[in-house]
């Protein structure tokens, strides 16, 4: 069952790429945008590295963030509205199948546009090798599964399609440049930096430059997102199963 829903939703997603081009598309432009204007050589206000290696991790983040904020809710919220949930409940299938295929083809999705903004990024501005791959596909995977309930879980709430979007892009934003993909933490005000610091992205970019610069495990990062996960996931299949 699990493979069929998977299935469907991957040719639902290429009938419909709006969503998804956007998720990947506008981190890969922004970046290539910043990177010109920042330079790519090790600077202090980027913690010592390269601009090249705080952004290229900081905006994968980015494309799971819109992806999981955005792509996803408006996705399922349409489903709402079309019936199609309460027509998948009336024919037996469990809560948890919906959001563990949506989770399956947004980490597709994800991880292509991930791999080509590492890879035009690695042959434009020569970025370091990550200290341990191990770190950062663990970072990757678990930003992934988070966004992904957040994004189940916010169109199991909201009641159309439109309002996922309006909200979801009003969340993509807020923290998408605080929490890494803007300016960086150094020159950011102290009050920005606490605001930072209570929404997931910024553990979630945390964990995955800490990955590629040091090898070094952010437990702190990692145990918020576990957190939000189990929150989200809670959620997510206690609304699905009354929609």
């Amino acid at each position: 069952m699990l493979a069929k829903l998977t299935w469907t939703e991957i040719k639902l997603g290429l009938r419909e790429p709006t969503v998804a081009v956007f998720a990947l598309a506008f981190p890969l432009i922004l970046l290539y945008l910043l990177l010109n204007s920042f330079g790519t050589l090790p600077d202090p206000d980027f913690g010592g590295v390269s601009p090249a290696d705080w952004y290229v991790p900081a905006y994968a983040i980015g494309s799971i963030a819109a992806t999981g904020l955005i792509a996803i809710p408006v996705h399922l919220a349409a489903y709402r509205e079309r019936g199609v949930l309460r027509r998948l409940r009336a024919s037996g299938i469990a809560a948890w199948p919906v959001l563990a295929a949506q989770t399956l083809v947004a980490a597709l999705i994800v991880t292509v546009g991930s791999a080509v903004m590492v890879a035009l990024g690695d042959a434009s501005y020569e970025l370091s090798t990550p200290a341990s791959p191990v770190v950062v596909a663990a970072g990757f995977l678990l930003a992934t599964a988070t966004f992904c309930a957040v994004g189940v879980a916010l169109a199991s709430l909201l009641p159309t399609a439109r309002a996922a979007q309006v909200v979801g892009l009003l969340l993509f934003f807020a923290m998408f440049f605080i929490s890494g993909g803007g300016p960086p933490e150094a020159i950011l005000p102290d009050g920005v930096k606490t605001v930072a610091g209570a929404l997931p992205m910024a553990y979630s970019v945390d964990v995955l430059q800490r990955g590629w610069w040091t090898g070094d495990w952010d437990v702190t990062g990692l145990v918020v997102q576990a957190a939000v996960l189990v929150a989200a996931t809670a959620v997510a299949i206690w609304r699905l199963r009354e929609v």
